[in-house]
């Protein structure tokens, strides 16, 4: 599976690029996503159906390594020491976080106008 940290690294590019107008992250997680691609390029894949796929979940689904804020101040920098039970299976399934994506505050909305 070569090339996938290379993906990843387009990926992010563009991810930190486009964040600049869009604001659709919160966390945009270089160093994690990088090493987890490096990381799958080195073992080979196991009924992996997601190896090397970016994915990028809501930021009220916990990851312990990234900050899980649900779009609000009040919970700043909160980082969890575990992962979402669906970041789990991502993982488990070869898939590369990349981020966290911005919400309404404690998703409740759909506007946007009062998230973090």
């Amino acid at each position: 599976m070569s090339g996938i940290k290379s993906n990843i690294e387009k990926t992010l590019d563009n991810a930190e690029r486009l964040n600049t107008t869009l604001n659709s992250f919160l966390a945009i997680e270089r160093e994690y996503a990088i090493n987890r691609a490096a990381e799958l390029e080195k073992s080979p894949a196991r009924n992996q159906t997601l190896q090397g796929v970016a994915i990028a979940v809501k930021d009220n689904i916990c990851t312990s390594f990234s900050q899980t804020s649900c779009g609000s101040h009040i919970l700043g920098k909160y980082r969890p020491q575990y992962n979402a039970t669906a970041v789990e299976k991502l993982l488990n399934a070869g898939a590369i976080i990349i981020g966290k994506t911005n919400l309404d505050e404690f998703a409740m909305g759909s506007s946007n106008e009062n998230s973090a």
